[in-house]
């Protein structure tokens, strides 16, 4: 063990080796496990329909409870939400949800334990240590932490059990000591307007020695930057006249285009207190960036000097991000991969930094099931354990947890990297969204709600559409989603930016986190291309290459998987109608 002079991380280097031990027996743990999950909600009503009580291995749970997505279990989670039921999918009371985007309009309730939220706990606090020992200045006792959460509390369900941001959760439960590093205050979370919210961060952040920044999305730090860049000017007169011009002059907010009457007035008071309660800190901070100014030095690589490490998600989509985040700050920060996690659950557990973003498969959190990418569509495809994946392999992932989550499909691919300490504990990467999902930033964009818009867009406008795709453009300079559309008849250039602004409204009515991206400027609008005549029959001749019958092949409305792309790729270069 390696203990220093700081009493918190000798704290956490204790709590880590303990819980890092287990993970060197995987199916022990992972046996464990799942037994306790049975035992824990066998008296719930899924647990009764399943005959959790007499399963004695993972054999009968495998034969006994069948895969499940969302769709196939939100029957369980609306009794426990609406009050009907309150063991319906656990035998304990729901703790709380975390919502999240569904593949229907409706967002997604999944709930989560006091135990369980604590696990989540534990793996942040695991992480944070594994940082301390590879860059001790992170955790500075001068630096603070810039971390951006959503709101912990949304409401309550009928069944009063709150619901809202999980990360915002967890955030929530820290000590109030540990509260004292973080550089935001906790009343920032709960500004509902995205522009407000993002000067707010800048103008509070920058008074502080930042060390350690982590949130799950680059986008997001790209974004904080840019928002620094463009209202700098009004960052230091705010700093030097020690007060929130947006939150006190009308004229201003009409010039910034920032709608700040739906934050209540209680809030803005608040935050306003808060920020003007250091008077003699936002002078100095304003005159530092004068200077900076003069001296042609303000970019965020000086306004930070001393960060040592940004901590985000690096692999997947995302990972465009990290060149160009990289230009903001000095070449010695170190960026960590946040890990692999959902509303769902926490996944893995990054240890160390490298490329590939690995994370230690986190054993004593979920019970895993996998399924080789490369045999999905078989009849009867073979189903390993964690202790049973293959190096370099990649696989489908389902858990089971004590959530109510049972052989849940996520519809996520990963690859298996390595393996803790020569054990049979995988180290692995997320890989991408499953099939036909596509999230640039986040978003999480099912096919089944690009069918609802198009569907939409038909009834309302009276046109028909004779075929249709979706290509998400994953870039840094227009990150956004192409319709790519045959009409009957080809519209003007007045009808296709109509129905353009038609498609935005219902893909943002339809996804809720897609609605948030777009707010925050991650995404950029929908584009529509239009394909020329007789598109039917040359997209469903490309997809039916190699084929039998033709008959039987779908051609997916979602391009996201490897071999689609390439067929789409080829398709354009001759089928666009400029």
């Amino acid at each position: 063990m390696k203990f220093t002079l700081n009493p918190y991380q000798n704290y956490l280097e204790i709590k880590s080796q303990i819980y890092l031990k287990k993970f060197e027996k995987c199916k022990y743990e992972q046996e464990k496990l799942l037994k306790e999950i049975l035992k824990l909600n066998k008296t719930s009503t899924y647990g009764k329909k399943y005959n959790f009580k007499k399963i004695k291995d993972y054999n009968m749970f495998q034969s006994q409870v069948p895969i499940s997505n969302f769709e196939q279990i939100e029957k369980y989670i609306n009794d426990e939400k609406n009050k009907k039921n309150s063991n319906s999918i656990l035998s304990e009371v729901v703790d709380y949800f975390a919502i999240t985007s569904g593949t229907t309009n409706t967002p997604k309730f999944l709930p989560h334990t006091k135990n369980y939220v604590k696990k989540r706990q534990i793996a942040w606090e695991i992480w944070n240590h594994s940082i301390y020992n590879e860059k001790p200045k992170t955790y500075s006792l001068t630096g603070s932490i810039l971390t951006f959460t959503s709101k912990p509390f949304d409401d309550y369900t009928k069944s009063k059990i709150q619901y809202g941001s999980v990360s915002g959760k967890i955030h929530d439960l820290q000590l109030p000591l540990i509260k004292l590093l973080f550089a935001l205050p906790d009343e920032i979370s709960q500004v509902n307007n995205f522009k407000t919210k993002h000067y707010l961060n800048a103008l509070f952040s920058i008074r502080e020695n930042v060390t350690l920044i982590a949130t799950p999305n680059p986008s997001t730090i790209l974004l904080f930057v840019k928002t620094i860049k463009e209202n700098i000017n009004q960052i230091i007169s705010d700093l030097e006249n020690n007060t929130i011009d947006i939150f006190t002059d009308e004229e201003t907010i009409i010039l910034n285009h920032q709608n700040t009457k739906n934050i209540p007035k209680e809030l803005k008071m608040k935050i306003l207190e808060i920020f003007s309660s250091n008077k003699s800190l936002n002078y100095k901070t304003a005159q530092k960036l004068k200077l900076l100014k003069k001296e042609n030095k303000l970019d965020t690589k000086y306004i930070f000097e001393n960060l040592q490490t940004i901590g985000c998600w690096t692999k997947g989509h995302v990972n465009i991000y990290l060149k160009e985040l990289k230009k903001h700050f000095d070449k010695s920060v170190m960026i960590r991969d946040l890990g692999y996690m959902a509303s769902e659950g926490r996944f893995t557990i990054p240890i160390e930094t490298k490329e590939n973003g690995e994370g230690i498969l986190d054993i004593q959190a979920n019970f895993y099931e996998f399924i080789k990418v490369k045999e999905y569509d078989l009849q009867k495809p073979t189903i390993y354990l964690a202790h049973k994946i293959e190096l370099n392999e990649k696989y489908y992932m389902y858990i089971s947890n004590e959530n109510g989550l049972y052989r849940y499909d996520l519809n996520d691919i990963i690859e298996v990297t390595g393996f803790y300490k020569n054990t049979k504990t995988p180290m692995i990467t997320f890989v991408q969204k499953g099939k036909y999902f596509s999230s640039i930033t986040g978003e999480k964009i099912s096919e089944w709600e690009i069918n609802e818009t198009i569907s939409k867009l038909q009834t309302s406008k009276k046109i028909h559409i004779k075929t249709y795709f979706v290509v998400p453009n994953i870039s840094m300079k227009n990150p956004n989603y192409n319709y790519y559309l045959e009409f009957d008849k080809i519209p003007s250039k007045t009808q296709i930016k109509d129905y353009e602004v038609y498609l935005e409204s219902e893909l943002q009515k339809e996804n809720i986190e897609y609605k948030e991206k777009r707010e925050s400027k991650r995404l950029n609008p929908i584009k529509i291309h239009i394909l020329p005549k007789n598109s039917v029959e040359k997209i469903k001749k490309e997809f039916s290459k190699g084929k039998s019958k033709d008959i039987q092949i779908k051609e997916p409305k979602l391009i996201v998987l490897d071999k689609d792309k390439k067929l789409i790729k080829e398709f354009l270069k001759n089928n666009t109608i400029k």
